[in-house]
């Protein structure tokens, strides 16, 4: 990359986006709603290429940026990164997974594999062998998805947020709201230990790598804080069409 270009990430719950600038970010934020006023150094970009698995708020971000900085770029086949898919419908993986699988492997694990947990609406975890191919992975439910879950599924449950969550929250939970949170937490650290077990059993050199607006506090959860990596999508989708090394 030798200019500056802006990219986009329409998730299940918000679009978040970034400027890069030979390959550096130098800005991100988030656009809650595609009317949100777009900051200077959006419109400073000189292209803009977009990604998402939310179809109609991808179509509304794009209508937004080329009203104010001309045609985007919508990457939308998983062919458009240089991994190889090997997965029964690769067609049909989300996009989002495999732009953070495919920044990872340029960054970071070339040499041994890496399995890539992405914290969001949903938590995914996808594997990344050494060679660049997409061995598929797990999801599911992220924090705010579990919390609603108990809130919808139950009469005396409340509805708790995510910012409620203490990553270094004390077992046992002594009251409804901490035993939830410890819960909710203990189901999502878990998660994340089985399939890295599963993962360093095929691959002891695995690497693992975190990531998602949820990924930093996951990360602390699991000891696993010194791989956390803030922006793979971003990064994944700025880098597609690269050639891999």
């Amino acid at each position: 990359m030798t200019c500056f270009i802006g990219v986009a990430d329409a998730g299940n719950s918000r679009t978040k986006w970034a400027i890069y600038h030979n390959g550096i970010r130098h800005s991100w934020g988030i656009w809650n709603q595609p009317s949100d006023i777009l900051p200077e150094t959006a419109l400073g970009a000189g292209r803009w290429r977009l990604a998402g698995v939310h179809p109609e708020q991808l179509r509304d971000v794009a209508a937004r940026l080329e009203h104010f900085v001309g045609p985007c770029e919508i990457i939308d086949k998983t062919t458009s990164f240089g991994l190889k898919i090997a997965v029964d419908y690769p067609d049909k993986v989300g996009i989002d997974r495999v732009a953070a699988a495919w920044a990872a492997w340029l960054r970071f694990e070339r040499k041994h594999g890496c399995l890539v947990v992405d914290a969001g609406t949903a938590v995914t975890m996808d594997l990344v062998d050494e060679t660049g191919t997409f061995l598929g992975g797990a999801i599911l439910p992220g924090i705010d998805l579990m919390f609603q879950s108990l809130a919808e599924g139950t009469r005396l449950l409340p509805r708790l947020s995510p910012s409620t969550v203490d990553a270094a929250l004390c077992w046992p939970g002594k009251n409804t709201k901490d035993a939830m949170v410890a819960g909710v937490l203990a189901a999502q650290v878990g998660a994340i230990n089985t399939i890295l077990e599963k993962a360093r059993a095929h691959n002891p050199n695995i690497k693992i790598i975190v990531t998602g607006g949820g990924g930093r506090l996951l990360a602390e959860a699991s000891g696993l804080a010194s791989c956390y990596v803030d922006g793979l999508v971003l990064e994944g989708i700025a880098r597609a069409g690269e050639s891999p090394p």
